[in-house]
């Protein structure tokens, strides 16, 4: 995987994957050329030096009817009937600017009305002396006029345009242009404004009171500056001046579009498409101007963006050090799904004497990888067992039958990636059933006056047991001399003679077990004779002196036996004979 150095500025996530580029424009502030806001203290002597950049050359008062002071609202003078006060600096700005804004608060109490009572001017070859500067020495100017009850009004000496009617303090900003064209600059508002070559806009806060208003002498330099107040009655305060060269303005490119993916595998994109930045530069009398992303501190923006919100600041830079940024925003999205290692169906054998497998370490764990992070990977578990999510399978018990194992990994993707796999895992019963008792080969006598013998009891039974639990069946079978089957041997009636007997145990898996033992029925009951002759005496009625007997006479009666019986006679003495009748 790409390894990835680049500290990214992320900003967020998007919900769908887009590399989103939008463009921005930050203000930035000029080149200060003059700054003064009058804090050193109340002695006006503090703010006059002759080459302090940031301080005046000059600051008269010609009568005692006209007094100037420092204090809270700046620099203040303050005319009753006559005098004149001025401030200027003529050491000039560095460098010479082409274009110039020059802002402050003014604050002005009028007790009459009176025409041109002060003038503000800019421009080249002026003097530190109580007196108004040459128009043919002015670049640009305006004036004020006072009326009765605190109110006034700024002119434009050129044309003799006035502004709407004023009263107390206010903010001007006042821009002048001698670039040799058009001139933009961002106004009080923070809006693009322009203001035509050799004109100059006014502004008293917000609102532009001359717009492209003719200069004094276009031919003049803006190298110096001076404020003259020589005419009416009330006080004009200054303050908080700040006299600088605009900022160029910079246009950003239009915005860009772009939806790309992650690379392949990666959790980044190599962007390559990325337009070249070319802003447009306005005012760029401070040249060079130049500019680099602050994402890789190059002109180019194409390279390894990882995944989510990157923010890209273009840090656009002219000669006289004026910064001005345009914003890009670049999101990547990881739209791969996570992988996993493929696991095959399973078959296990259940565990001994359970009816169930318990796994065994990480043997049913499917191992996820994903391009960025992965947040979880668990197992659900469906079929004849189920639960879950498990984080791990080793020692999950698994019943007989089919589960179906389902992995879900999900990665931190915005939305996430989710992907599954599954496989089943079947567990099979190849425990035969147990006996738990096998009856012993025995003998057994006929009962009486029978030839069999009758099983009193389930003696001679084998119950067996299952790991399952369950025996679907235990069934016997006699053969030899007595034959049969069922599911127990109580009253089972055994001829006389051997009989094997077969116990067959059975489980629902096809499992079985057999228990054999023989059974012997022996006879032990002797015949009965229940009239046997008594002892006679017999006359010879033959030849040879002998008696044969022609009627059975001397035969017992009333033999019986439980089995069979066969009968013979034997005779002893004078006629040696056998047979089984007489």
């Amino acid at each position: 995987m790409r390894q990835f150095y680049k500290i990214a500025r992320t900003k967020g996530l998007l919900a769908f994957m887009v590399l989103l580029i939008t463009l921005s424009v930050q203000k930035s502030w000029g080149q200060t050329l003059f700054q003064q806001n009058f804090s050193l203290g109340a002695n006006p002597a503090l703010y006059v030096h002759p080459s302090d950049p940031d301080k005046l050359t000059a600051i008269s008062a010609s009568a005692v009817a006209l007094t100037r002071t420092v204090g809270g609202d700046g620099l203040k003078y303050t005319r009753v009937t006559t005098g004149t006060g001025t401030f200027s600096r003529i050491s000039n700005f560095s460098p010479t600017p082409t274009a110039m804004q020059y802002e402050f608060d003014l604050n002005i109490t009028a007790s009459s009305t009176a025409t041109n009572v002060a003038q503000f001017k800019v421009g080249d070859g002026f003097s530190n002396a109580n007196t108004p500067e040459l128009n043919s020495a002015t670049y640009s100017r305006f004036g004020i006029d006072f009326l009765s009850t605190n109110q006034y009004k700024l002119r434009d000496q050129v044309s003799g345009a006035l502004s709407g009617l004023l009263s107390g303090s206010t903010h001007i900003t006042w821009v002048m242009n001698n670039t040799g064209a058009a001139y933009y600059y961002k106004d009080p508002n923070g809006s693009n404004e322009s203001v035509a070559n050799d004109k100059m806009d006014v502004w008293v806060g917000l609102t532009k009171v001359f717009d492209d208003a003719t200069v004094t002498t276009a031919t003049q330099n803006l190298k110096q500056l001076k404020f003259v107040f020589n005419s009416g009655t009330g006080s004009i305060a200054i303050d908080n001046m700040l006299i600088k060269v605009p900022v160029p303005t910079i246009t950003c490119p239009i915005a860009q579009n772009i939806t790309q993916n992650v690379d392949a595998s990666e959790c980044s994109r190599y962007v390559t498409t990325l337009p070249a930045f070319s802003p447009t530069v306005s005012n760029s009398a401070c040249t060079p101007v130049t500019w680099y992303n602050d994402y890789n501190g190059t002109a180019n923006a194409n390279d390894i963006y990882p995944v989510g919100l990157t923010t890209i600041d273009w840090v656009i830079t002219d000669g006289c050090g004026n910064v001005s940024h345009c914003y890009w925003t670049v999101t990547i999205k990881d739209n791969e799904l996570p992988t996993f290692d493929l696991i095959v169906d399973q078959t296990r054998p259940t565990d001994v004497n359970t009816c169930t497998y318990s796994a065994v370490g990480a043997e049913f764990d499917a191992t996820a990888y994903d391009n960025c992070n992965l947040l979880s990977n668990t197992a659900m578990l469906t079929g004849v067992t189920t639960g879950g999510p498990f984080a791990t399978l080793n020692g999950v018990v698994f019943n007989k039958g089919i589960t179906t194992v389902t992995w879900t990994a999900t990665d931190d993707g915005a939305p996430a990636n989710v992907n599954t796999y599954s496989f089943d895992v079947t567990v099979n019963d190849g425990q035969k059933p147990q006996f738990t008792t096998c009856p012993s080969s025995g003998s057994r006598n006929t009962n009486a006056g029978l030839c069999t013998w009758v099983s009193p009891n389930n003696n001679l039974d084998a119950p067996a047991t299952d790991n399952c639990g369950v025996v679907s069946s235990n069934t016997y079978l006699l053969s030899g001399v007595t034959a049969g089957t069922g599911t127990t041997l109580n009253g089972v009636i055994f001829n006389k003679g051997i009989t094997h007997v077969k116990w067959t145990a059975t489980d629902p898996s096809g499992n079985s077990d057999t228990c054999s033992f023989n059974i012997t029925v022996n006879d032990n009951q002797a015949p009965v004779i229940t009239t046997c002759p008594i002892s006679q005496t017999k006359n010879a009625n033959g030849p040879g002196c002998k008696y044969t007997s022609t009627t059975g006479e001397f035969d017992p009666t009333g033999v019986s036996d439980n089995c069979t019986y066969t009968q013979t006679y034997s005779l002893n003495g004078g006629t040696p004979v056998a047979a089984a009748t007489l």
